[in-house]
């Protein structure tokens, strides 16, 4: 991938869902001329100088020359390693590294930052060690052979690698894998003289340039951990500036795509090789890749350079000053997952116009997750208040009063999320566990609700079992419409205007005034610079809506318009009541299927919230009395229920903005509607339990499809079985027919032909076997042979047309009959064919008309295998 703009990648990678506290498991940082290695008189007597080595020559650092052999090409810290008259010893982090090159003017190395770290090293490259290409073909008049490299620069590979910090796993059993925001950074240095805007002698000093991040790993079909290659990062050396210029590289692990790199250890040589390619990554399409998220027992973490070299003079370092790793244990829980049981004592703070109170204390920063908060005019109610209290390991929310004026609400503030706006969350499912107390007469609505970046997501829930659906988005900012369709309006904010003046321009000396018409409804004065001869700012009167492109500004009273950018909104978008659906109706077709009585006094319900990676969709299902099996109630997707159709995304994290941040993650109301009194005269109470909240990532694969409509929810590469054979889509060989029986009929089709042709040739052994001293097949017996084969393929053919009506075996064996009318198909079972024979008698040859019929009964033995049977009368 040849990117125009290397400085852009820092920020290109963003994770495609919600994950945070990331595992650092490998860093190394290189220091001017102090680290990893040093010149020998900053070694002696050093910091470093522990290992009872002594430096000598020019420090030139740590030489790579022979090929990539795993742990056999490994370099310890205080390793001392001598090259001519230089030795140095290396004190960083132990490391793993080979070289695949051409010439001996160019190595691997490792250095201080001032000679690039871990790096490339290239000397003088002269025009003999390029050579020529071969002119013509061998024989002909101006037939050359080649010299040197063949007229093409010089390649060098160089890889290192690193043991990755596993201190952080638990056990035997764990092992690292790619987090969804598990990344991998790197400081890429680039020399000057690499690229044509050297301005010093020898410009243009490499043709080509690049890095990847290599892991060691376990990919789903690996036995053991292999080497995986990431995403290619090709240097623009056409546009570097003429010094020394350090590129940030980073991607997500668990997004990027990893190329295998198998039989890249090399032991067969022992020392330095010329022209050895196991360096290579492999990008034809016949090569294995896979997502990050599905390698597991990550062990090394590292990268790997290439540099193509030119004819030059001086040389050049091109390295890593520094690389950071981070991977996350994989018995680690998802970031965003929570569990609240209510257990132990849960101190319940002040919730007062959407800030939360400690002892009086307002509680700002994120530090607050799983904190819990009370309101509503329930609690101060007279003459007899509602009340939240804890009892017996559950919330008890009980409502005296009726209306707005009693109800109570409960407040959690949520794990929260490093993540951008409109960035999908991993599948997760938000789980209430809700004890009924006095449920069925307190005729009181329950109001769950989850909240996120994004917006929020409303169930209502009545006694009767009634569900209504809601759903909300906060305003969405944007600058340009490359990643977001809109339509917005121009922005309603002091400090991020909607137009923004970049230039002024040039008022003309002779217009009376300056204005500007916006295409779209919006509206704006112009406000002009305190010299009157350039425009300062818009007054926007009408901000306008339903733009999904960069409006145009048409201005009067400018000699040179003025340069702008914009700011859009969508607005916060409240969708009352999207959809509204009973729990009592199974198929969702209007009728209730249920009693009125689902809901009842002491029961408990389970009631889940179900978000879908793959679609951006919301499905809600529950249970009762514990119940293992769930029932589906309704679907809410991101075209047709979602704020203004933009997508649901984060719905579960908290307000991010909030006092403290993040809170309101979850929701509760219990708010009393209905005013029915008991025989004293009294309200029927309204009394329930919340036994506990749970957030849990629900897509154990992490193919992105929910586990709950995934019908391989342990395969990362299938998710879906259209024919319901057992058997994925996306490896089904018969694709709409069960596999095993197509198996089975292609089976007998091949065993029929075979038997066939056995046949013949046994049955002519003297003739046309050479095993019996016949003599040589004749044409005849291979036109026979020929035709037993065809006979035997379409048989197959007819027997595979049948499918398109007959999915199984047992299928066929049902539609096989006598054709004839008034027919009756005896079957087979358990080895006896049963016969039913119907004798009809008159007393009058000439009147059938009132038969008397007795039945008799046949068994006949049937022999093994399926068969089937018909009678007919004889001539």
């Amino acid at each position: 991938m040849n990117i125009t703009s290397i400085l852009k990648l820092a920020t290109a990678f963003v994770a495609f869902s919600i994950s945070a506290h990331a595992a650092e498991v490998f860093r190394v940082t290189t220091v001017t001329t102090t680290y990893p290695v040093t010149t020998p008189a900053n070694f002696a007597g050093g910091e470093y100088d522990i290992y009872g080595t002594t430096d000598a020559g020019n420090g030139s650092g740590v030489t790579v020359t022979d090929n990539f052999n795993g742990a056999s090409s490994a370099v310890n810290t205080g390793d001392q390693i001598t090259t001519g008259a230089n030795s140095t010893t290396y004190f960083g982090p132990k490391f793993y590294a080979g070289v695949n090159r051409s010439v001996y003017q160019t190595q691997g190395g490792v250095m201080h930052s001032n000679g690039n770290g871990y790096r490339i090293r290239s000397n003088n490259i002269s025009a003999a060690l390029i050579g020529t290409a071969q002119v013509g073909v061998e024989g002909d008049p101006d037939y050359a052979a080649a010299t040197g490299n063949g007229g093409e620069p010089i390649n060098t590979k160089v890889i290192f690698m690193f043991d990755a910090d596993t201190s952080s796993l638990s056990g035997a059993g764990d092992n690292l894998i790619f987090g969804d925001s598990d990344t991998l950074t790197a400081k890429l240095s680039v020399p000057g003289t690499l690229g044509p805007n050297w301005t010093d002698s020898s410009p243009s000093r490499a043709s080509l340039a690049t890095y990847r991040a290599v892991v060691k790993a376990k990919g789903p079909n690996d036995l053991t951990e292999q080497y995986y290659a990431g995403t290619l990062y090709s240097v623009d050396l056409a546009n570097t500036p003429g010094t020394s210029t350090l590129y940030n590289m980073s991607e997500t692990g668990a997004d990027a795509t990893w190329t295998l790199m198998p039989n890249i250890e090399d032991d067969s040589t022992g020392g330095q090789v010329f022209g050895d390619t196991n360096l290579t990554v492999d990008t034809s399409e016949s090569a294995t890749t896979i997502s990050g998220k599905f390698l597991t027992n990550i062990t090394q973490v590292g990268f790997l350079l290439e540099t193509d070299t030119n004819e030059n003079t001086g040389g050049y370092n091109y390295g890593v000053r520094e690389f950071i790793a981070n991977a996350s244990p994989a018995s680690e829980p998802h970031p965003m997952e929570y569990t609240q049981d209510f257990t132990s004592t849960v101190t319940f703070l002040d919730y007062i116009s959407s800030k939360l109170y400690d002892d009086g204390v307002l509680l700002t920063g994120f530090d607050h997750a799983l904190k819990w908060a009370t309101n509503g005019d329930g609690l101060s109610a007279t003459p007899i208040p509602s009340t939240v209290t804890q009892e017996n390991n559950s919330i008890v929310l009980d409502v005296k009063s009726q209306g707005p004026g009693g109800e109570v609400n409960i407040r959690m503030v949520g794990p929260g999320t490093d993540n951008a706006r409109r960035v999908k969350p991993a599948s997760h499912e938000v789980t209430f566990e809700i004890d009924l107390i006095e449920w069925k007469t307190g005729q009181a609505d329950l109001l769950l609700q989850t909240r996120g970046h994004d917006g929020y997501i409303r169930s209502v829930i009545s006694p009767s079992g009634n569900v209504k659906f809601s759903t909300w988005g906060s305003s969405y900012t944007h600058t340009n419409f490359d990643n977001f369709s809109g339509p917005s309006s121009l922005r309603n904010n002091t400090n991020n205007p909607g137009i923004v003046i970049v230039d002024g321009g040039t008022v003309d000396p002779a217009a009376s005034e300056v204005t500007v018409e916006i295409s779209g409804d919006a509206e704006g004065t112009v406000v002009l610079n305190t010299a009157g001869d350039a425009v300062e700012s818009v007054t926007i009167t009408n901000y306008g809506s339903g733009y999904t492109a960069l409006p145009t500004l048409n201005w009067t009273g400018m000699s040179v318009d003025p340069t702008v950018s914009f700011n859009f909104e969508t607005g916060n978008i409240t969708r009352g009541n999207v959809v509204e659906q009973s729990m009592r109706d199974i198929d969702q077709d209007g009728t209730l299927d249920l009693p009125g009585s689902l809901l009842n006094d002491g029961q408990i319900l389970t009631y889940i919230q179900s978000y879908d990676n793959s679609d951006d969709s919301v499905s809600f299902y529950y249970s009762l009395d514990g119940g293992t099996t769930t029932q589906f109630i309704t679907k809410l997707t991101a075209a047709d229920h979602s704020p203004g159709g933009y997508g649901f995304f984060d719905i579960s994290t908290g307000n991010k903005w909030g006092q403290p941040n993040n809170q309101d993650a979850v929701w509760i109301q219990y708010k009393k509607w209905g005013t029915g009194t008991n025989e004293a005269g009294d309200l029927f109470p309204a009394k329930l339990a919340i036994n506990s909240v749970s957030l849990a990532t629900s897509d154990d694969d992490r193919d992105g499809v929910a586990n709950r409509v995934d019908a391989f929810p342990d395969d990362p590469f299938e998710s879906a079985d259209a024919d319901s054979d057992g058997v994925g889509d996306n490896s089904d060989a018969h694709d709409g027919y069960d596999d095993v029986a197509v198996a089975a009929i292609n089976t007998a089709a091949q065993s029929a032909g075979d038997s066939t042709f056995s046949y013949y040739v046994t049955g002519n052994a003297d003739d046309y076997s050479y095993s019996v001293g016949g003599g040589a097949i004749t044409q005849e017996a291979y036109d026979a042979a020929v035709a037993a084969q065809a006979a035997a393929v379409a048989a197959q053919e007819a027997a595979e047309a049948a499918l398109a009506n007959a999915p199984t075996l047992a299928a066929v064996e049902q539609t096989v009959m006598d054709a004839r009318a008034g027919s009756t198909r005896i079957d087979v079972a358990g080895g006896v064919a049963s016969i039913t024979l119907t004798l009809e008698e008159t007393s009058d040859l000439g009147d059938w008309s009132s038969p008397t019929t007795t039945d008799h009964n046949i068994q006949v033995n049937a022999p093994a295998g399926t068969s089937f049977y018909r009678f007919k009368i004889a001539d």
